[in-house]
């Protein structure tokens, strides 16, 4: 008999062991589980974070359009995050007027005028490399030998670095469509550029112009 209770709480003790190792084991896959889902959510969130963080530019070409036809105020869009390039109008470029004959630049010999009236950037740094959204808009003026309803202006668009050394010249025909009837008609466009910071050099030390093309103005025709 006493030999039959001491096998029955050796049982009854090995049982014991045996519901607190499952137990322990359930603790440490609860464990085990609940980090996983921590990190799973970590992860999932972080990702979420990068994805918003994704750069959105503001820049458009009907943005601008807008506020050359309206006159609007861009300074929201022309400051850009700290440590953009500027973006400037050369001066003596801000103004393009074609004459009939461009040997007697007379009033009365006026084709069409151009001037640009706004411009706006933004940028985005990432590793040793920048990328510029920048765009410019303005108006067409027709003169007292206007011809046509559609014209082409001769932009230049450049890009400068230390001591103004120039790194990137682009040269465009923007057209001009004028409603007929109409004395006025609007241009816009929206370029977008990436290249290497280099060693040494800081993100102040580049700029962005942007002009007609003057030596174009000696030209007569349409």
């Amino acid at each position: 008999m006493t030999e039959f209770i001491g096998k029955i709480r050796t049982l009854s003790l090995i049982a014991g062991l045996t519901g607190l190792c499952m137990g322990l084991q359930a603790c440490s896959m609860s464990n085990l589980t609940s980090g996983l889902g921590t990190d799973l959510f970590s992860s999932n969130k972080k990702k979420q974070q990068e994805q918003a963080s994704v750069w959105s530019p503001t820049v458009t070409e009907g943005s601008l359009l807008t506020a050359a036809k309206q006159n609007q105020d861009l300074s929201t869009l022309l400051t850009a995050e700290k440590g953009c390039p500027r973006f400037v109008i050369w001066s003596k470029g801000r103004h393009f007027t074609r004459y009939e004959n461009p040997v007697v630049k007379e009033p009365t010999s006026v084709m069409y005028r151009g001037e640009i009236t706004k411009i706006a950037r933004e940028c985005e740094i990432a590793a040793g490399r920048i990328t510029i959204k920048y765009g410019f808009s303005g108006r067409l003026l027709l003169g007292p030998k206007a011809k046509s309803d559609q014209y082409a202006l001769p932009v230049v668009l450049t890009i400068t670095g230390k001591s103004r050394g120039k790194l990137k010249e682009e040269r465009l025909n923007v057209p001009v469509i004028i409603e007929k009837g109409q004395p006025v008609g609007y241009f816009t466009r929206v370029r977008r550029i990436t290249f290497d910071i280099p060693e040494g050099s800081q993100v102040e030390d580049f700029k962005l112009f942007v002009s007609f093309d003057k030596d174009a103005e000696q030209q007569g025709g349409a």
